[in-house]
């Protein structure tokens, strides 16, 4: 359970603070701009075949937890931080640098590199820039590391004090 509430909190932690970094929507050059904050999505975004799936799918951040791993000592746990945006200028992927960027401030910001109190932000986060960019939607990825105390194990068979 370590894993789905470090997914949900730092969910609700990237949801609050890019509350006001507005992003525009999809749109033809003939129509006016709108703007919106990035949607925060678990996992991935809908098929667009989907009842989910809507057409204004970018601005997002997707947290996707990748791998982890639990020992004696702890756990970790390795999530991608997925941004996409929408931008019809040549120049789309210095959009989606911006909301990198102000994704990895609140993340090295946060007291301690700790979220929700048990959360452990390892450093360092890293991203890499999409090698085929399908224009007008870029999309970097971030790479972060996370650790957390490991469940106790409780030995049925040792006696209480």
């Amino acid at each position: 359970m370590n894993d789905v509430h470090l997914c949900k909190a730092l969910g609700k932690f990237l949801e609050a603070g890019l509350s006001d970094f507005l992003l525009p929507l999809e749109h033809k050059p003939d129509e006016p701009t709108v703007f919106r904050a990035p949607k925060i999505v678990q996992g991935y975004l809908p098929p667009k075949n989907s009842r989910e799936s809507k057409d204004d799918d970018f601005p997002f951040v997707l947290i996707r937890p990748d791998s982890g791993k639990t020992d004696a000592d702890g756990c970790s746990a390795d999530v991608s931080i997925v941004i996409g945006v929408w931008d019809g200028e040549f120049e789309g992927h210095l959009t989606a640098l911006s909301l990198k960027e102000k994704v990895e401030s609140l993340l090295l910001n946060l007291p301690n590199r700790t979220l929700g109190e048990r959360f452990i932000l390892e450093t360092p986060v890293s991203w890499e820039n999409s090698p085929a960019q399908a224009w007008p939607f870029w999309q970097i990825v971030m790479s972060t590391r996370w650790t957390f105390r490991a469940p106790e194990i409780v030995n049925p068979y040792t006696p209480y004090e």
